[in-house]
């Protein structure tokens, strides 16, 4: 890491593009997985929507429920300004110092 220059904002840019890709992706794949709302499985990890249809993954119905709590829009942006800020401290100490001390920060 020493040979290559990249600023700290710029490593958390590509991290953040990177995680909203293979997010993007996962999410239209599970959009698409039917439940079994009688099993088990569709009990514990499937959420039914409005008309009562049971999928892996509901994201409209979850920005739906966003857009409509004003404190849980607020929760959500606060989790990733928070994200953002503990990955820019991390990279930053990496940069600026030792992986060994970003290992300490982390755990």
């Amino acid at each position: 890491m020493q040979k290559y220059y990249c600023h700290p904002f710029k490593e958390v840019g590509w991290e953040g593009l990177w995680g909203c890709l293979i997010s993007l992706i996962s999410l239209i794949i599970f959009q698409n997985v039917p439940c079994d709302s009688n099993s088990n499985f569709g009990k514990y990890m499937c959420s039914s929507d409005d008309n009562n249809v049971f999928l892996l993954e509901n994201t409209l119905f979850s920005i739906r429920q966003i857009i409509d709590s004003s404190y849980l829009a607020f929760l959500v942006i606060s989790y990733c300004l928070s994200v953002s800020i503990y990955n820019l401290t991390l990279f930053s100490i990496s940069k600026y110092s030792s992986a060994k001390q970003n290992f300490n920060f982390k755990y």
